[in-house]
């Protein structure tokens, strides 16, 4: 009886973890363009490899899709339209012209950017654009003047382009770059506790020749993301004004650290054919779990 209770619960917990898990990325667009995809990639994709689906058109009623986000519980695609001033609400498994299920654009809203929840501790973290030093982070239901409920500064957060978070590890990922003297970049991932405050140190740094994340003259860093299903950490970057050809982003395994290969490195025009966005993740469509959920419970 005791080995039969054993074994449906290991089948019950095998099947409530993803098998595997898409990546997904917008853009913003290029002068004249309209109706910029949101595309999706497979979990074996790489290089330049095409996508396996996208949703674009008119009905998206949308300007640019650079940053998304997934919700698993209602697995919805939440979009923030920076230049389309609102937030747009899309099924996360539609192909095609896919309409939004609803529009958040009060006009207190503006221009929206992406953020990195921390449900565990109902925060909100974001990069300030006028100090990109530190790392603030409020009530995640606050509003209006409210104020932080702490920051993280220090070197370890210097530079700082993107945040992303791992409720498992209750970890934080922060993509960070330094310029030198040729305008060349030093890029890095620095991985703190979700719990850092004030001038924390990191745990440790992903950097280094091997990582990729150096990047010539005339390079940017667009954004960072946390794939918590197959557990991997994605960092998107371009050019300014350049073709294309030169969208990248390269892909570790969620442990990577110091001077780690990248897993997978995809770039060119089949990423975007607009400016870049930041990477998401979403559960493979046809994967459905016993247990009615896309994540196993936090660890």
């Amino acid at each position: 009886m005791r080995a039969c209770l054993l074994f449906t619960l290991f089948a019950t917990l095998s099947l409530a973890l993803p098998a595997r898990a898409d990546m997904g990325i917008g853009g913003s667009a290029r002068s004249g363009q309209t109706n910029l995809p949101l595309r999706i990639f497979g979990p074996a994709v790489n290089g330049t490899g095409a996508a396996s689906y996208e949703m674009s058109g008119p009905a998206m009623g949308i300007v640019d899709t650079k940053w998304v986000t997934y919700e698993p519980n209602e697995r919805l695609l939440y979009v923030s339209d920076f230049y389309g001033k609102a937030i747009r609400v899309y099924p996360a498994f539609d192909t095609g012209d896919v309409a939004p299920l609803r529009v958040i654009n009060p006009p207190a809203l503006s221009q929206t950017h992406a953020n990195a929840p921390v449900f565990a501790h109902d925060e909100l973290g974001v990069i300030t654009t006028t100090n990109a030093r530190r790392i603030v982070f409020h009530a995640r239901t606050s509003s209006g003047y409210a104020a932080p409920t702490r920051t993280i500064t220090g070197n370890g957060v210097a530079g700082s382009i993107g945040i992303a978070h791992d409720p498992r590890t209750h970890l934080l990922y922060v993509l960070a770059t330094t310029t030198l003297a040729d305008f060349s970049l030093v890029g890095r991932i620095a991985v703190f506790p979700d719990t850092a405050s004030g001038n924390a140190t990191p745990l440790y740094t992903i950097a280094g020749g091997l990582t990729h994340l150096n990047r010539p003259a005339g390079h940017y860093f667009i954004g960072i993301a946390h794939d918590p299903y197959e557990r991997r950490i994605m960092v998107s970057s371009s050019t300014s004004g350049g073709p294309s050809a030169n969208h990248r982003v390269i892909v570790f395994n969620q442990d990577a650290a110091y001077n780690a290969v990248p897993l997978r490195d995809l770039s060119g025009d089949s990423l975007s054919p607009g400016y870049l966005g930041t990477p998401f993740s979403v559960p493979s469509w046809d994967v459905i779990y016993r247990n009615g959920f896309d994540l196993p419970p936090p660890e």
